[in-house]
């Protein structure tokens, strides 16, 4: 994540699909020979479409530079989209690049584990962790700290990376009121 006049920015993204066109809200005119790809940025787990410069291509589940100063093969960011306006391919991809990025960052995560805190004043942020009941908030609370995923599992004796996908595809898709590890994605409905 690097913040670029005041704004924070994406540095790198994982390709969800390439298009021929954008798909989202963004119209613009491409340069001859130039493919779209959707991205999730793989810090605020940022939904992107993205313009590849003329004649590049790019894989699936490829990790692209698409910072402000450390673009290699974008032409341009094109700007944020919606869980809507993902292909059908880019939704499909989305879970293997949500645990892909988890994996990746293990020691991120695990950081979550050892700070979270309290959401609310009668909600922890373990509580909006799918499946996790009080017995289990109060487990991992008494068992912290945390070295690894490993670690989590055998203390707590459950998959935190399980967890923490579906946690983030539940953001991702925007319908949440509580945002944790996404930012606050494009057409995100506020609930009251």
């Amino acid at each position: 994540m690097s913040i670029y006049k005041g704004k924070f920015y994406e540095e790198e993204g994982i390709v969800l699909d390439i298009l021929s066109y954008p798909r989202g809200k963004y119209r613009v005119r491409l340069p001859q020979g130039s493919r779209v790809v959707q991205l999730l940025g793989t810090s605020m787990f940022t939904l992107l479409e993205a313009s590849l410069l003329p004649g590049e291509t790019a894989e699936p589940l490829e990790v692209l530079k698409v910072g402000k100063e450390s673009r290699d093969r974008i032409h341009k960011v094109l700007g944020r989209i919606s869980y809507e306006e993902l292909s059908p391919t880019a939704r499909a991809e989305l879970p293997v690049a949500v645990e892909s990025i988890i994996r990746r960052d293990e020691q991120r995560f695990v950081a979550f584990f050892n700070h979270a805190g309290y959401v609310t004043p009668r909600m922890h942020a373990f509580d909006l962790l799918p499946g996790i009941g009080k017995k289990t908030v109060e487990v991992l609370l008494r068992s912290r700290p945390f070295s690894s995923f490993e670690d989590i599992e055998k203390k707590c004796g459950f998959d935190p990376v399980a967890k923490l996908k579906e946690r983030i595809l539940q953001e991702l898709m925007g319908t949440e009121r509580h945002f944790l590890f996404v930012r606050r994605p494009v057409g995100a409905t506020e609930l009251l």
